[in-house]
């Protein structure tokens, strides 16, 4: 479960770091749409980040809390 969660958030990870260094060039001036399918992609890309990187933080607890008992 650990390897699937870490797998997601270097996944997530990369996926940020692609769409966080996009150049608009001059056919973002043409085309508007790209402006914002840019920005969705990079929206949808933070929110996998997110939603991976604190699945692997309440991995802790979790993992502290079966021990114990």
């Amino acid at each position: 479960m650990i390897i699937i969660l870490i797998v997601l958030f270097l996944d997530a990870v990369r996926e940020v770091r692609k769409y966080s260094g996009v150049q608009h060039g001059k056919d973002a001036k043409l085309h508007l749409h790209m402006f914002d399918h840019l920005h969705m992609k990079l929206f949808c890309a933070q929110r996998n980040l997110y939603i991976s990187g604190f699945s692997l933080f309440l991995w802790l607890p979790r993992l502290t809390m079966t021990d114990c008992q």
